[in-house]
């Protein structure tokens, strides 16, 4: 069983530049770029159906929720910069998504999203997505 890492991730949806626009707009390295149409994996059928760049950034098993949000929004530049990447690029749309692996911890804690954090992501125009594993 492999161990699952905490993280939290900023992906750009359905786009028409190229994803490596997208990355040097957003000004950090992408952990996944894909352009609609491509091949998901060489020699495979399955393509891309729609572009995405996905950023991410991993956490200790310590690190609480309400941190998760804050930490990739500024590690993609701040609500203003994504703000102003999402005008330039206009995805389909923009998602934040929290993976938590709790499946195999020893804690169970609850967590929470400060009401701040949620006006961020409402300015954004993003999705919240949450991942147990």
């Amino acid at each position: 069983m492999g161990t699952k890492i905490k993280r939290s991730a900023s992906t750009f949806r359905g786009f028409v530049l190229p994803p490596e626009e997208v990355q040097r707009l957003v000004g950090v390295e992408a952990v996944l770029l894909a352009q609609s149409g491509q091949p998901m994996r060489p020699n495979r059928p399955n393509v891309w159906l729609r572009s995405a760049a996905k950023f991410e950034v991993e956490f200790t098993d310590v690190t609480l929720i309400v941190d998760m949000i804050p930490a990739i929004l500024a590690h993609a530049g701040g609500v203003e910069h994504l703000c102003s990447v999402r005008d330039q690029v206009s995805p389909e749309f923009l998602e934040i998504n929290l993976v938590l692996p709790i499946k195999h911890s020893v804690s169970h804690d609850d967590g929470y999203v400060e009401s701040e954090t949620l006006q961020d992501i409402g300015r954004l125009g993003a999705t919240l997505g949450l991942s147990f594993l």
